[in-house]
């Protein structure tokens, strides 16, 4: 993977509407963020990470980016990350990874 400098070539990838707000502020310069591409003109994989704990994953190659966790992201980061995937992940890091049902509440 490659470094994306225009976040706003890989926005198609993101659909949910949870991750398109953050997409969109990041491409807006409101949220931290830094790219990662399978191909930096049309991307069909990309990795972004906000600088902090969180990671989305979003189209082809996912398993390309291991190697990049291990020597970009998990150096800097802060020791624990969520990760937000489109297609399924099963190991981070080397360990498995357990999927959760998230729960939303509202009155």
């Amino acid at each position: 993977m490659i470094s994306l400098p225009y976040l706003a070539r890989a926005r198609n990838l993101f659909s949910s509407a949870h991750l398109s707000l953050v997409i969109d502020a990041m491409i807006a310069g409101n949220s931290p963020g830094i790219a990662w591409a399978d191909d930096a003109e049309v991307p069909r994989g990309v990795l972004i990470w906000d600088r902090a704990h969180c990671l989305y994953l979003a189209g082809e190659n996912a398993g390309a980016w291991q190697g990049l966790f291990h020597s970009e992201i998990a150096p800097a980061g802060s020791g624990m990350f969520k990760l937000y995937a489109s297609l399924p992940v099963t190991e981070l890091a080397g360990r498995a990874l357990l999927t959760r049902e998230r729960a939303a509440w509202r009155r």
